[in-house]
């Protein structure tokens, strides 16, 4: 029932439930956590950033987790501001990458040096979002530019062509086949057989990776 209410009071857009959907948050209980982060996107105010601010330093970080998840969908001075403060202080990598994502995301002058600082120091989650690309991009559209601005975006051409050129490859293989053996003549183990070619027409899943960001050419 608590996370429907949470939902509702999401869709009204109540301000007057920010209190309790910053109570909510901070149990741990992932659906819950998620209808909070949702309702308080979607109530969208800067009352409602001030209120995550204000419980997000002594918060655990399951809180903080989903807390930073709003930021990058309110865009406001407001939502800059705490960002730009709670970034350097937050240790948690996905965190962090969720406070740079609401910087880039706000098209935030000030945010481009904090962003490139993470990057380069590597204190961001990879596995969240590629914070290079997504830098590159939002310096793109505001013409900006960084000393690292064509090395990176060379490195991620790179790299993507050879996810592109692995996933071409493993397009003509079959998935890798496994059979049951025996080992001593007592114990069975699982012993993986060599990819084999694809017959014609056989379907198989594409294996390639969804860019989070797409690079703009110039």
């Amino acid at each position: 029932m608590e996370p429907l209410l949470i939902e509702l009071a999401g869709e009204m857009q109540l301000e007057s439930a920010i209190p309790i959907i910053i109570d909510k948050l901070k149990i741990n209980a992932s659906y819950l956590s998620e209808q909070c982060m949702y309702a308080l996107i979607k109530i969208g105010t800067d009352s409602a950033l001030r209120a995550i601010y204000e419980a997000f330093p002594k918060a655990d970080v399951h809180f903080r987790l989903y807390a930073s998840g709003v930021f990058p969908h309110v865009h406001s001075d407001t939502s800059v501001e705490k960002s730009l403060d709670l970034l350097p202080r937050e240790k948690d990598h996905t965190n962090k990458t969720g406070l740079a994502i609401a910087l880039l995301s706000n098209f935030a002058y000030e945010g481009i040096q904090p962003v490139r600082e993470l990057i380069i120091q590597q204190q961001y989650d990879r596995q969240y979002v590629d914070l290079r690309a997504s830098l590159i991009t939002t310096c793109i559209i505001m013409e900006k530019h960084f000393p690292e601005f064509e090395g990176w975006r060379t490195q991620i051409e790179r790299e993507r062509a050879e996810r592109e050129r692995i996933s071409q490859r493993r397009m003509h293989m079959a998935p890798t086949e496994v059979r049951l053996a025996k080992n001593s003549g007592a114990k069975k183990k699982l012993v993986e057989m060599t990819p084999v070619p694809v017959a014609a027409g056989r379907n198989t899943r594409n294996a390639a990776s969804i860019e989070s960001v797409i690079l703009l050419k110039i």
